[in-house]
């Protein structure tokens, strides 16, 4: 059964406290519950609310946004990941969300997770994840994008992320089945990515961030068996400072498209 997985990161527009904002939110879910949503989890990060919603009105549903928006003391804007896949019983999820960094502080872990074997061993053990992934990337100053094939063109990729100033937005498996995929917004950046079999496993996405040592981090680990979500577990990972943006630009390849 396919089952579509949003997380919204909720910023108090009001100066509310947390735990009346997190309450007000499970107001809302809790009324959508049985209808369109499926199950939720809300969880407090330190002044922003993750709000995690599984449901069955797929990638992009305004019913879904505006549910958001409806919390009290929430802005309009906030920031966005969802995909929709085939869930699987032993099927997990990983939610990471860093504020306070740099916007491509996402690329380098995305990359090690499903492009780098030498830090993931289940490219190399796993038959389904043997033939490597898509990557779909942006630059969102020229309003373009391009979809990477991985191992083929892991060169490409690297440059693209490193000195192109371009974000990577989306994984796919090459059949086309959403792995991870990345929001974007000015509080920050919002990773959500896929555990189990044919995906690399929650070692290997956190391992990645210890090693890099990205500043003020959030971790949140759901177990998505039918449909349900577990109870959230709130794990930081290390201190640093901000990831080196490079000011240097490539030449964007004919490929690329417009948004």
């Amino acid at each position: 059964m396919k089952v579509t997985v949003s997380c919204f990161a909720l910023d108090n527009a009001r100066g509310k406290a947390a735990k009346e904002l997190a309450e007000s939110c499970k107001e809302k879910a809790l009324g959508g519950k049985g209808k369109s949503i499926t199950d939720f989890s809300v969880y407090d990060s330190g002044g922003v609310i993750l709000l995690v919603l599984s449901h069955n009105q797929g990638v992009g549903s305004k019913d879904i946004s505006g549910l958001s928006v409806q919390c009290a003391g929430v802005k309009p804007i906030s920031c966005i990941a969802e995909m929709e896949f085939e869930e699987f019983s032993d099927e997990s999820l990983l939610v990471f969300f860093s504020r306070g960094t740099g916007e491509k502080e996402f690329n380098s872990h995305v990359f090690n997770a499903y492009a780098n074997p030498l830090g993931t061993e289940s490219l190399l053990l796993d038959l389904r994840m043997h033939d490597g992934f898509k990557f779909k990337v942006s630059d969102r100053g020229r309003m373009e994008y391009a979809v990477v094939d991985i191992p083929e063109e892991a060169y490409d990729l690297a440059s693209l992320i490193s000195y192109g100033g371009c974000l990577i937005e989306r994984v796919f498996r090459k059949t086309g089945e959403s792995a991870a995929c990345v929001g974007y917004c000015s509080m920050g950046q919002l990773l959500l990515a896929r555990c189990g079999s044919g995906f690399p496993n929650a070692q290997e996405l956190t391992a990645s961030f210890s090693e890099r040592k990205g500043r003020g981090i959030k971790v949140l680990s759901l177990s998505l068996n039918e449909g349900v979500f577990d109870k959230p577990v709130k794990r930081e990972e290390g201190k640093g400072g901000d990831a080196v943006a490079s000011l240097v630009r490539l030449k964007l390849k004919p490929r690329f498209k417009r948004i």
